[in-house]
């Protein structure tokens, strides 16, 4: 800590650097950390679901569930 002292402000720095990186790619946040970084930015923001995600796939010889949010279709 004495080689890098933090200010009190440390913290909002660091989430707004997080921030910065990832604003124009929010699909790139899901399944990590970052998600809950763009969500605290962006209070619109709505993080994807794993859960939901596995559960909408599609398996073998089946069809995406609807909403399912990958993209695809059919």
């Amino acid at each position: 800590m004495a080689a890098y002292p933090r200010t009190p402000e440390f913290k909002d720095y660091i989430i707004q650097a997080f921030y910065n990186g990832i604003w124009h790619k929010p699909e790139t946040t899901f399944g990590n950390v970052k998600a809950d970084v763009i969500a605290d930015k962006e209070p619109g923001f709505r993080k994807r679901n794993f859960c939901r995600v596995i559960r909408g796939s599609r398996w073998v010889g089946g069809a995406h569930a609807a909403g399912c949010g990958c993209g695809q279709n059919g």
